[in-house]
């Protein structure tokens, strides 16, 4: 058996949403159906009920969830203990985040646990703080994946697409008066919503906002502009408009918005990717390399040709 497949099982769980689970893994949809198929296979039980185009965990897939996240989160401490053994780097890492993405406190927490001698400073510009960055958070285009350098204030950097995901319409329930069992919307619905924007222009998410109203045929009614995540989401809070962000952001947006909700946009193909950059032609110190392996591996890059 098959511990990726395992792992695949549980995020399925999570979620109980295919396409959805598919893109948080950064896996093609028939790849994770064929994991789950080889997982009943070995198990010689169904795990999950299929219901039209949904599936919901059985009363089997229950009993074995509830033994795998036991048995996988005794595995992960045991990896994190030897692992733990090996880490002595030190030194300071220096990461500017225009992720807009709660992802990367996730993937540095994890990283501290294995090497608690290193110290992180993050922010949106730490040269204001006499710092050079070591690295960049930032969602990139496609364009840009596809080439792996970009030139940003006369500097190439190395670009390395890290996930990528679809985009969902949030509002608070009770917003608009849209049914429980409707989770897909049509743009023209949203003519007389108001729209939560990213301030920035070079981050993708105000443009995509324009673009998905444009479409539709209108402009779209601004209500405000943020500058991070927690902003937009404390104004979804107070149930005051609408906004889109990256599928993979639903997460730690529900923890924010309890009573969000969520849609997808018919016929939408758009996709977003969030990508980690380095400078081109810079010798990267031993923690700045380590932390680089270390993200490439939390984020499962194992052929970046396949990433984007």
């Amino acid at each position: 058996m098959e511990l990726r497949n395992v792992r695949y099982f549980i995020q399925l769980a999570n979620q109980q949403h295919m396409s959805r689970t598919a893109d948080i893994l950064n896996i093609s949809q028939p790849a994770l159906s064929k994991a789950i198929r080889t997982l009943e296979d070995e198990l010689q039980v169904k795990l999950f009920d299929r219901v039209g185009s949904r599936i919901k965990l059985n009363e089997a897939g229950q009993r074995f969830y509830e033994s795998a996240q036991k048995s996988l989160a005794y595995l992960d401490s045991g990896i994190m203990t030897a692992r733990n053994s090996k880490y002595d780097t030190n030194g300071t890492i220096t990461i500017q985040n225009w992720a807009f993405a709660p992802i990367i406190g996730e993937c540095v927490g994890e990283y501290l646990k294995l090497n608690p001698l290193v110290n992180f400073h993050i922010c949106r510009d730490p040269m204001h703080y006499g710092e050079e960055p070591c690295f960049l958070f930032r969602a990139i285009s496609p364009e840009i994946a596809t080439e792996r350098t970009m030139v940003q204030h006369e500097v190439s950097w190395i670009v390395q697409p890290l996930l990528t995901s679809g985009n969902v319409l949030i509002m608070k329930a009770g917003y608009m008066d849209i049914p429980e069992d409707v989770t897909e919307v049509d743009m023209s619905m949203f003519r007389d919503a108001r729209f939560i924007l990213h301030y920035d222009v070079s981050i993708i998410f105000q443009e995509i906002t324009y673009s998905y109203c444009s479409e539709a045929g209108y402009y779209p009614h601004i209500y405000c502009k943020v500058e991070e995540f927690t902003s937009k989401m404390s104004l979804i809070e107070a149930g005051v408009g609408v906004a889109f962000i990256p599928e993979f952001c639903l997460p730690q947006a529900r923890r924010l918005c309890p009573q969000l909700r969520a849609f997808t946009v018919r016929n939408d193909t758009r996709k977003c990717t969030i990508g980690i950059l380095r400078k081109k032609n810079s010798l990267m110190w031993e923690a700045e390399q380590d932390f680089w392996d270390f993200v490439l591996d939390y984020f499962n890059v194992t052929d970046p040709s396949i990433r984007v």
